[in-house]
């Protein structure tokens, strides 16, 4: 009974209390780590789940990487290949107008074979012309498609560039209208404090009236002129605020 009453306050049961009471605690408490266990149980669930979605997507990205990767290597092939195609049929043709050449001079003094090296020279040169002409549009491809990257490279660096400065020109466009607002800010108080003077230059002059009469500045207007323009101020410092957070 030691051992159940020390398991009992341990739990946070009082053991001077009824069986059914415990019990009944016993079951609630059991009742809240099932509860835990569930919430466990799916929180481990949904971010298997996630995971399992996001590995997913890597192994899609992985996939269309190689099949790329692929492709590419397929086309450097084919291109490496048709190259050495070339090359060979070159040779061969080198080799068959060599053997040619030996054989016509062989049978040089007939005069029947003069044409037919002739169209042999033509045929070897059309075919040269052909592998010229195959090999210059291959280059030119190659050109036109570094041109376009290099094109593509040379835009994408000058628009950042661009936004750099729209971004440092607003910086300072920030800087600018914040020390506006305090130079503002500033005049107003002075502007304050010369009313107050002004007015009690006023109290002594209507006081000394008698004696001589002195015109007082009338500076409720400039005031207030001076009010509306820092308050525009504020607003422009606040949209360009905005804009900038934007």
């Amino acid at each position: 009974m030691s051992e159940l009453s020390r398991g009992l306050t341990r739990v946070g049961l009082d053991p001077g209390r009824s069986d059914a009471a415990n019990l009944k605690e016993l079951w609630k408490l059991y009742e809240d780590k099932e509860d835990q266990l569930m919430r466990m149980k799916k929180s481990f669930k949904e971010t298997e789940e996630y995971q399992r979605k996001e590995m997913k997507g890597v192994e899609s990205y992985i996939e269309n990487i190689r099949k790329v990767s692929q492709e590419r290597d397929a086309i450097t092939e084919e291109l490496e290949a048709e190259n050495e195609a070339l090359k060979d049929e070159v040779k061969q043709l080198r080799e068959e107008l060599n053997g040619r050449k030996q054989e016509i001079k062989e049978i040089l003094k007939q005069d029947h074979l003069v044409n037919e090296l002739k169209a042999l020279k033509e045929e070897l040169q059309e075919k040269a012309m052909k592998h010229k002409i195959q090999e210059e549009n291959l280059k030119q491809e190659y050109k036109r498609q570094i041109s376009e990257l290099e094109g593509e490279l040379e835009k994408s660096v000058k628009d950042c560039k661009e936004k750099e400065k729209k971004n440092k020109d607003l910086d300072g466009e920030v800087k600018k209208l914040k020390l506006s607002l305090v130079m503002e800010k500033r005049r107003k108080k002075k502007d304050s404090e010369r009313i107050g003077d002004g007015d009690s230059l006023k109290g002594s002059l209507h006081s000394d009236s008698s004696e001589s009469k002195i015109p007082v500045p009338k500076v409720g207007k400039d005031l207030n002129a001076l009010r509306q323009g820092l308050l525009k101020s504020s607003e422009g410092t606040t949209n360009l605020d905005r804009k900038v957070r934007f």
